[in-house]
């Protein structure tokens, strides 16, 4: 469908945008929405991009709600690269976030934050039809004529504006920090995952959020959850959110002590920021007293220490007047604490027995008592808890009995979709760095869309076209340097190993298993290295495997484990079934090392035949 008019807006503004887009159809001017304009099927993304594609000018409802909106930002950059004329049509007097007041500075602006409607919606039509006139007045006249279809369903190759020479690059801070969490600039896309998250702290459902290492775990909670609760300044207002990381609590001698007091402080911390007072409360103040007092517990006994502590949860809910909503990053970094302590139990079974609760090491009885605190009826209504877990967690639970998972939500984070993956390419450097034809493309292909990826090398490609004192990065700088981390030895082991750990316990646990998961991606880098898409058959890669001793069973195993976590991708063709490395760069790196080689031979030598 050719349209006229492109309607950009967020859908918390849809009363205005179907207004709006009804005001101007029943003129005459053909108008593209969403919703109401993607095909039923068509992937969101996709079907914005063709919306683009086939529209002649945008309109912009600019609010706080599409001001910050990611969606947003990304369709008017998609809009400006493509030279089509803007008009912002302002609804509300808001502050521009960096992304649209670089793209919006130059274009027509309409003022609608009073009066009627109807009244604004004739001017805009007016502007329209001019702005129509003038367009098709250049081309010779006649209707907008549809664009060809392009041979992709993809986003067509973006270019970005022309960069402003008023801008010093040399002072442009990197914006990808690839060793941190994302930021307001470089979170891109999660939708979908934002919304399920959202859902489940509105109805109170304790949620797991799975994902590989550098996947974006921390950045959904740190940006895009304080992105949604922005937008739902009610459902902000009910919750205070609490967030503590294991990473940085002792490592394997983290005791039941150590992670009740780092639960406490944050939650103080958080009402004394919120100005709350719950900190000081007095009956705050008695209950947190209580719950370390000695004199209260019997030696090796849990029961009382948990009964406790869950009346304080309810205690801090109680003085903020709001639901207590504790984040746990790196919640899996429990497997090495309990997995020490089941070792120590098994050398002195009775060690428990004398020390007092909050002085014990975690291990599994803390994850019983944990799941019955999350199954308390009365303390699901002041407390949520939201944990952060790589996919391995989910066997360990269930190896160990640990009756955890079952009570929770599961919410996984993959690789970023093309959309996203384009929009943390070129929207954090907007107007200031222009990438060449075909560079985006090239580049999301290589990664596969894996953020920490695509930020880690655009963080060496930002640095590398500063230092030079150029504007623009081209395929050539792209390819130098993918060139230069596929071929180089254990100087990117590091960022190679984030992208293949972590998909099974044994994996984890044993490494031998790794070394045999890596062989597994060996032989499918080096067979599909040698097809045009990567693409292997299931036998090409048991019949590899077999004539080094390892079974068909073993193999499936092993491919069903990658393939649940993304690191390889599966399809059928000719009624078999067929697999890739959804990395590419991955792949090159695999092959350029010959780890064919090299990952078979350590493994076999531990595991030997038939396994």
């Amino acid at each position: 469908m050719s349209a006229d008019v492109f309607i950009s807006h967020s859908s918390q503004d849809k009363v205005v945008a179907d207004q709006m887009c009804a005001f101007l159809e029943s003129a005459g001017l053909r108008c593209w929405i969403a919703p109401r304009n993607i095909k039923v099927g068509t992937d969101w993304g996709v079907g914005i991009m063709e919306g683009i594609n086939h529209s002649t000018i945008a309109v912009l409802i600019l609010s706080s709600r599409s001001n910050d909106s990611g969606w947003v930002q990304s369709e008017v950059v998609q809009v400006v690269r493509r030279e089509m004329p803007i008009i912002v049509f302002q609804i509300e007097d808001v502050a521009l976030s960096d992304s649209l007041e670089i793209n919006l500075r130059r274009w027509q602006w309409q003022e609608a934050t009073a009066g009627p409607l109807e009244g604004h919606f004739e001017k805009l039509r007016t502007e329209l039809e001019n702005l129509l006139h003038k367009k098709r007045g250049k081309r010779g006249g006649g209707r907008r004529p549809v664009k060809p279809a392009r041979s992709s369903p993809s986003v067509p190759p973006p270019v970005l504006p022309r960069t402003d020479p008023a801008i010093d690059l040399a002072e442009l801070p990197n914006p990808y920090d690839f060793a941190g969490s994302a930021t307001r600039k470089t979170f891109k896309g999660r939708d979908k995952e934002i919304n399920e998250l959202l859902s489940s702290i509105e109805s109170g459902t304790h949620t797991a959020v799975f994902g590989l290492q550098r996947m974006g775990k921390t950045s959904l909670i740190e940006e895009g959850l304080r992105e949604g609760l922005e937008k739902n300044p009610a459902l902000a207002k009910s919750v205070l959110l609490a967030k503590i990381d294991l990473q940085g609590l002792g490592g394997e001698q983290l005791r039941y002590r150590d992670l009740v007091e780092a639960i406490i402080e944050n939650i103080k911390q958080k009402l004394d920021e919120l100005g709350l007072g719950g900190g000081g409360d007095q009956d705050v103040r008695r209950l947190t007293h209580e719950l370390f007092a000695p004199s209260r517990y019997r030696r090796g006994d849990r029961t009382e220490f948990f009964t406790n502590f869950a009346v304080l949860l309810r205690g801090f809910a109680t003085a903020a007047h709001r639901r207590i909503v504790l984040f746990i990053d790196e919640f899996s970094e429990l497997r090495k604490v309990i997995d020490r302590n089941t070792t120590a139990l098994q050398r002195n079974p009775v060690r428990t027995g004398n020390i007092l609760p909050h002085d014990m090491y975690l291990d599994v009885p803390f994850m019983h008592s944990l799941s019955s605190l999350l199954k308390d009826r009365e303390l699901k209504e002041k407390f949520t808890l939201i944990v952060s877990v790589r996919p391995f967690w989910s066997e360990f639970d269930k190896q160990q009995e640990l009756q955890l998972l079952k009570l929770m939500k599961s919410i996984m984070l993959y690789h970023l979709d093309e959309f996203a993956a384009r929009a943390l390419i070129t929207e954090p450097v907007a107007g200031l760095v222009s990438y060449e034809e075909g560079t985006v493309d090239y580049l999301s292909r290589l990664t596969g869309g894996h953020p920490y990826l695509l930020q880690f090398i655009l963080n060496q490609l930002l640095d590398q076209v500063k230092q030079e004192r150029r504007r623009t990065i081209t395929l050539t700088d792209v390819k130098k340097f993918e060139g230069r981390m596929i071929s180089e030895g254990s100087g990117y082991d590091a960022q190679f190993n984030v992208l293949i750990s972590d998909y099974s316990v044994s994996e984890v646990m044993q490494d031998p298993e790794a070394e045999l998961g890596k062989g597994v991606l060996a032989v499918i880098a080096k067979l599909g290295h040698e097809q045009a898409e990567g693409w292997v058959f299931e036998e090409q890669i048991f019949d590899e495997m077999l004539e080094r001793g390892i079974s068909a069973e073993k193999s499936a195993l092993l491919l069903a484990q990658l393939v649940r976590t993304k690191i390889v991708e599966e399809n059928s063709s000719e009624d078999a079934l067929r697999y890739r490395m959804a990395i590419p760069l991955l792949r090159k790196r695999f092959v350029r090392q010959n780890f064919y080689l090299r990952h078979f031979s350590s493994a076999r030598k531990t595991i030997g035949k038939g396994r």
